[in-house]
């Protein structure tokens, strides 16, 4: 059962906004959102790791 917190909803949606600002494609935005449903641990270590302190 994948759970998600609205901040966690929040961030995903702010990063698709800027994907989509930065005229990447919506099937990549997607997939993104996607895997970030299926793998939410390894995404947040991806997106942690992105902002500078991951803990793995």
């Amino acid at each position: 059962m994948v759970t998600c917190s609205y901040a966690q909803l929040r961030y995903v949606s702010t990063l698709v906004a800027k994907f989509a600002h930065q005229r990447i494609s919506l099937r990549i935005t997607a997939a993104l959102a996607l895997l970030a449903a299926a793998y939410p641990r390894y995404y947040f270590i991806l997106v942690s790791s992105n902002v500078g302190n991951a803990h793995v």
